[in-house]
């Protein structure tokens, strides 16, 4: 009896199985080292090295026009539980305005700023994929943001007018070398009308 009580002491692995409320199987043995709470620890950093993050898809707006309105549009893979938002500022202002951006396709995210609004001469911005108050995703920073110029109507016509002047300019110089050419040969067919008959008396009076 002893004997037997001895030999199982000394087992160097009992392995007890024990099936939780879920009815998922988990492992631990005594003197190997495991335990249930190194078991639960594992699985939770497992399952979080293998999360999926968003990826953000976003053309960099460079250049806009005052007259219409500013629209921020991304599309947005793996989202998940994730919130798109679309961080602004004006001109050299220090502080970023936030708005969550709204979906419109499948998979894809839009946030306008109105024209009205638009009455400086940039706009910085970056977009952001938030969990609460992690941060999942961005195409471009706080610090490094997208710089979109911004210009006005008035701007693009000043060119538009002065471009058009010059190509006026260039028509009429023409239309006058023109006339110029023109009336130049005229006046030599009437001095060389005017000088033959003249030639001829000459001739006659000779004879």
């Amino acid at each position: 009896m002893y004997r037997k009580l001895i030999v199982l002491a000394s087992c160097a692995a009992v392995i007890i199985i024990m099936t939780n409320p879920a009815g998922s199987i988990q492992v631990a043995g005594y003197g190997s080292g495991y335990s249930l709470h190194s078991y639960d620890q594992t699985a939770t950093e497992t399952a979080v090295n293998q999360e999926v993050l968003p990826t953000i898809i976003h053309t960099p707006i460079t250049e806009a026009s005052t007259s219409e309105d500013f629209h921020i549009t991304a599309a947005i893979q793996n989202l998940g539980l994730g919130v798109p938002v679309a961080h602004y500022r004006f001109g050299d202002a220090k502080k970023y305005s936030k708005n969550v951006m709204k979906p419109i396709r499948p998979d894809v995210y839009d946030f306008k700023i109105l024209a009205a609004a638009l009455n400086d001469k940039k706009i910085e911005y970056y977009i952001e994929v938030v969990d609460g108050s992690r941060s999942l995703a961005t195409f471009g920073t706080a610090d490094h943001p997208i710089v979109a110029v911004l210009k006005s109507p008035g701007h693009n016509m000043f060119y538009l007018t002065l471009i058009l002047s010059f190509i006026g300019l260039f028509f009429v110089s023409k239309v006058i070398a023109g006339s110029r050419k023109r009336v130049s040969a005229k006046d030599s067919m009437e001095k060389r009308s005017a000088a033959g008959p003249s030639k001829s008396r000459k001739l006659a009076r000779i004879h």
